[in-house]
């Protein structure tokens, strides 16, 4: 038998002996490229906000950049596994991984953070601003428009910081800011809504821009006569110079409304509460016109809801306003006489301090002068209604009251606003058949004006003074 023929080891590889080349991989490269560019912005970015004390947000899309780094990297390191040792640079594919996906863990945590706070304090400053419209606190409503630094919230002079600082019109009879907020479509259509019927849809947008943190969030109001939807943008802001401490939120109302002019839809029975408001509109119109030239016909809509659905007779106007005339009182004396009594007295004026503002020292002049305009032979130079504001419809006890933005104007001296209120049953008012009449007449504000009928500046008070 002969010896098998065996083939003799191979030789140990010499270590002196220069690796056979291998190309690297394309594909790794760029993914490192990738992820380290992620990385650098998202490093050099963390380091910049935190000594400019501003965020460091980036676009959605950039996590694209990393998930892309690594995608690359996968790849990578299966082509270099298939390649049969004859690509390189697994290490670098490896590395390009770990880097997007520390870089993307570390940036997307602190980015969740944020938004989580952010927009936590934006939706809370939201509804607390959409609560005071509910609760009809327009003064606590409108100062939250306001950007810091501001008196607080709960000081008081706060009504007379927001009349004699931010409710000068352009003219004489052109309402203020402050007053055209009052007016507008969200303190008008929200005032009295319950929560129940006000529903939260959650963030739109959230951004930070011009220094500050931007913040818009969604609302849904379903009620049984209309529903709607509407969005409030906040703004939180932090002093570079120690003005004021944190960060403080407000709502910008040049952006808060219904999204795109989005209209509201109404009911059936919103429709008959609409129709019904702007008979009220038009009648509490007349009943300004009478109480200037013929008191007898607006104490008759006053007390006995007569002329509903007629335009003001010509043989009103002709009346001198004498008691004997006063519609109601020839049919029973006993009673109408005292009621005439008190019309023509100013009762029908409701003054309450808390809601009356005035200049002090034009007080007690506008007061008599308002309620002069009920008696005989007194007038202001005109009373008229506000054509373009809103009513105010409230649900009180069984009734509709609808309120009408008033002016009594006394030239040069002064003018009032004020709300006239006109009530009607709430089951007249859903068979489309209401009476109105006039409840009273609420003194908003009382404004001086200069010759030639400017209103006079007045100095606003310190901030929390």
């Amino acid at each position: 038998m002969s010896d098998a023929i065996t083939n003799p080891p191979a030789p140990p590889p010499d270590p002196d002996a220069p690796e056979a080349y291998r190309p690297l991989s394309i594909l790794a490269l760029g993914a490192l490229v990738l992820a380290g560019a992620f990385s650098l912005v998202v490093l050099v970015g963390a380091v910049a906000g935190f000594f400019a004390n501003m965020p460091w947000l980036l676009p959605l899309w950039s996590f694209a950049v990393p998930a892309g780094a690594a995608a690359l990297g996968w790849v990578a390191l299966t082509q270099i596994r298939r390649s049969e040792n004859t690509l390189s640079g697994a290490r670098l594919a490896r590395i390009a991984i770990g880097l997007s996906v520390v870089a993307t863990l570390c940036y997307g945590a602190y980015y969740a953070a944020t938004y989580s706070v952010i927009t936590g304090q934006g939706a809370k400053s939201a509804g607390a601003w959409v609560d005071r419209l509910r609760d009809g606190k327009t003064e606590q409503a409108f100062w939250m428009t306001l950007p810091p630094p501001k008196p607080p919230e709960d000081d008081k002079t706060l009504r007379e910081f927001l009349e004699t600082t931010h409710n000068s019109g352009p003219d004489a009879i052109s309402p203020g800011p402050y007053t055209s907020f009052t007016q507008s479509e969200l303190p008008r259509m929200l005032r009295g809504v319950p929560a129940s019927e006000v529903h939260y849809l959650g963030v739109k947008s959230w951004a930070y821009e011009q220094g500050g943190y931007v913040v818009t969030v969604s609302y849904r109001v379903t009620r049984p006569e209309w529903s709607m939807e509407f969005e409030v943008t906040t703004r939180g802001v932090e002093s570079r110079t120690r003005e004021f401490r944190g960060r403080q939120w407000h709502v910008d109302s040049r952006a808060t409304g219904r999204p795109n002019a989005k209209p509201v839809t109404y009911t059936d029975k919103g429709l008959r509460l609409q129709g019904a408001a702007g008979q009220a509109h038009e009648l509490a119109g007349q009943w300004m016109q009478a109480l200037e030239f013929n008191k007898d016909w607006a104490f008759r809509q006053t007390v006995l809801a007569e002329g509903v659905g007629r335009p003001l007779p010509w043989s009103a106007w002709a009346a001198s306003g004498c008691p004997a005339l006063a519609g109601g009182l020839d049919r029973d004396p006993a009673k109408f006489g005292p009621k005439w009594a008190e019309f023509t007295q100013g009762k029908l004026l409701e003054i309450d301090d808390k809601k009356f503002w005035a200049s002090p020292a034009a007080r007690d002049a506008m007061l008599e002068d308002a309620k002069a305009v009920f008696g005989p032979g007194r007038r202001a130079d005109r009373i008229m209604p506000e054509r373009n504001a809103l009513p105010l419809i409230v649900h009180e006890q069984g009734k509709v009251l609808v309120g009408v933005d008033t002016k009594l104007v006394y030239q040069p001296k002064y003018v009032l606003d004020a709300l006239t209120w006109m009530e009607a049953d709430e089951a007249a008012v859903e068979q489309g058949a209401p009476r109105w009449r006039v409840n009273k007449v609420e003194l908003i504000r009382g404004r001086v004006f200069e010759k030639g009928g400017r209103e006079r500046p007045q100095p606003p008070p310190l901030p929390g003074g």
